[in-house]
Order: structure tokens, then C-alpha cells, then sequence
């Protein structure tokens, strides 16, 4: 039993979709926490300020919402100098982040199983003064983000994402990109560069056998020009198999100390927030956090 909880759920969100929120915490969680702090947040800078500033009191952190919600509580937990258990429930679009745990997408199937305790230490990457959890991206990820359409996405979730890949991928905008990885240096021209903690994009698996967030290194993915060829087989990989390291054209290098510059400068994807860009450093965060897992993570 948690002594003392705090759960942060979306403030601006209407009323009965809170009510329901906390009715199905409360069902599942209320017996396991004598102390239970809700926070409705109302704003990105209230999430990330709130999870900076919990006391050694609080126990564990329940997040409720998608991966915009996850990135900024990361950004304060990771500020904080208290460790709580975390707990994701997946109330966002594609829940990326979660999916990469292993979580059940209900969120009370989510909740039942973390009813367990069983918990991870999870890598966290930190990018100049930031941090992120799953990946970050720039290039077609970026035009991607920005081509979503948000009443789309409201309607049908998931498939506005492949909607507006194909839109752009028909003219992906090639940049030229000069990287040293764990002192190593790459260069040439690129559509896309995913530097990945976690491995799902879009509710899809990242073409790798088997990422892990607990190996302190980082999953890199160079998409060269090559036309709607390329990206559509970087694409038709996820989910379903590797990528040929041998013959395809697809770079894939394993690293955790990144130096990134771009011409021109580029916008960066991180966790599906658009909002720092090139040049960049990337390396694993001075701590990791410890999340609730499912016993059996979900497929």
C-alpha cells in the first residue's frame, strides 16, 4: 500500500471524461493508497512544474494521458531529487510511450495489472536541457507531426497519422546532417533520423528485433534520399520485421553519446512534441525512473 499518491490527470478536459478518469482510478487504486493528491492540470508548464516539485512524501505518480502528458511529467520527474514509482494510463491518442512499457491500452486493465507493483528502471534521454522517454526525430517525422490534421486525429486517432505520412511522403525535404555517435562520425544526406529509447511510433513497433529501455543505449535509424521507395520500406518494416542491415540502404547504428547538426536546421519530434530543433547533444539522462509494469507485458 502507497502511503501517499499524487494523480495528475488533464484539467482541461470535459467534465464527465474527468469523472470517468477518477472513477476508474479510484475503483481500481483507492484500497491500495491511504493518501491520495489530485492535481487537474492546466497547462504543459503545470504538469512539468508539478512533478518537479512532488515532497519525499509521494510514494508514486500516476499519469493519466497521451504522450504530450508523459514527455513533460518526465521533463519535472527527472528535475526532481525524489525517485517515485510512475504509473502511465493510457488516455492519449497513440500512447506511444506506454506501448514501449508493455502496457495493457485500457486504462483499467492498465491500472489492474500495475496493481502489482512490479516495477522498471527505464533509460531516459536527455537532449541539450531537456529529456525524453521514447524517441526523438527530425525530417519526414516532422512533417508528419505538423501535416496532422487535429479534428482528424480527434476523430479517428491512429490512422490520422499514416493519412498524413502518405501525404508527405510523396516530397520528403532532404537536409544534409553531420552526426558523431560514441565518437564515430556519419555524414550525408538524410530524410529522416529517429533516435529511438523506446520502440513504437504511431502504435507501430520500430523495425528491431527486440529494444530494450533498460541497455543505456539508444536505437538510430539514418533514412537517406532515396525517394518514396525508401521510406515506404522503412514503413512496411515496422511491426513486422528487422532491417537488413547488410542490404538495405537504411542505416541502423546502436550509441548512447550523440552530437547532431543539421543543414538547414531542422525542427526535432520529440515523444510527438514539436518544439526544440538542431543542432543537438544526446545522451543518456543522469538517472533513470522507475515505472509500473505489467508481470506480463501486453502484445
Amino acid at each position: 500500500m502507497y502511503q501517499k499518491a499524487l494523480l495528475i490527470i488533464n484539467g482541461n478536459k470535459d467534465v464527465n471524461e474527468k469523472q470517468k478518469q477518477l472513477n476508474t482510478f479510484i475503483q481500481v487504486w483507492g484500497t491500495s493508497i491511504v493518501e491520495l493528491v489530485i492535481r487537474q492540470a492546466q497547462s504543459k508548464d503545470d504538469v512539468r512544474e508539478t512533478c518537479a516539485s512532488i515532497d519525499e512524501q509521494v510514494e508514486a505518480v500516476f499519469i493519466a494521458g497521451g504522450d504530450g502528458t508523459i514527455h513533460e511529467s518526465i521533463n519535472g520527474l527527472m528535475k526532481s531529487p525524489y525517485a517515485p514509482d510512475v504509473g502511465v494510463l493510457p488516455y492519449g491518442t497513440c500512447n506511444d510511450f506506454s506501448r514501449s512499457l508493455g502496457l495493457a491500452q485500457n486504462p483499467k486493465r492498465a491500472m489492474t495489472d500495475m496493481l502489482e507493483k512490479n516495477t522498471k528502471e527505464i533509460d531516459i534521454g536527455s537532449m541539450n536541457e531537456r529529456f525524453f522517454a521514447n524517441f526523438y526525430g527530425i525530417g519526414l517525422i516532422v512533417e508528419t507531426s505538423e501535416n496532422i490534421d487535429e479534428n482528424l486525429k480527434g476523430a479517428i486517432g491512429k490512422l490520422s497519422y499514416f493519412i498524413s505520412t502518405l501525404q508527405t511522403v510523396q516530397n520528403p525535404e532532404v537536409f544534409s546532417y553531420q552526426m558523431k555517435i560514441d565518437g564515430e562520425n556519419y555524414s550525408g544526406e538524410a530524410v529522416m533520423i529517429l533516435i529511438m529509447n523506446g520502440h513504437s511510433i504511431g502504435t507501430n513497433q520500430v523495425p528491431v528485433g527486440d529494444t530494450s529501455m533498460q541497455d543505456e543505449q539508444f536505437e538510430i535509424f539514418i533514412i537517406p534520399e532515396g525517394g518514396n521507395s525508401l521510406m515506404r520500406e522503412f514503413f512496411a518494416t515496422m511491426g513486422t520485421k528487422e532491417i537488413d542491415n547488410e542490404n538495405s540502404p537504411i542505416e541502423h547504428v546502436l550509441g548512447r553519446d550523440i552530437e547532431l547538426t543539421t543543414d538547414p536546421v531542422k525542427q526535432a519530434d520529440t515523444d510527438g512534441e514539436v518544439y526544440t530543433e538542431t543542432p543537438v547533444k544526446i545522451k543518456l539522462g543522469e538517472k533513470k525512473i522507475r515505472f509500473l509494469v505489467s508481470a506480463t507485458p501486453a502484445q
